[in-house]
């Protein structure tokens, strides 16, 4: 159900891409969250990886695996009242 719980945030930022900006202008939001979001945008861009794309299939599932588990980390440091001053609303954006 975590997994859920943060793929609804992640979508919920990506429709909101104003109020996401808010949040991590934020100083509530954690610097650990701003870093490892910025660390996982430009693994994602940058051609340095961990297992190279050569090898079919597992090059680009190390990638998807990197960055979900950098983001959802990020997401998870994030205070509840950080998404709240944004003008979103963290209580939709869980599933239990």
């Amino acid at each position: 159900m975590k997994h859920i719980a943060l793929l609804w945030k992640l979508r919920t930022l990506l429709r909101h891409p104003i109020r996401t900006f808010r949040l991590f202008q934020s100083v509530e939001t954690p610097l650990i969250a701003k870093g490892l979001l910025v660390v996982a945008v430009l693994y994602v861009i940058l051609p340095l990886d961990i297992l190279p794309d050569l090898v079919p299939l597992v090059g680009q599932i190390d990638d998807v695996t990197l960055t979900f588990l950098l983001v959802s980390y990020a997401l998870s440091r994030i205070p509840d009242s950080a998404y709240q001053n944004a003008g979103l609303d963290p209580t939709r954006m869980k599933v239990d």
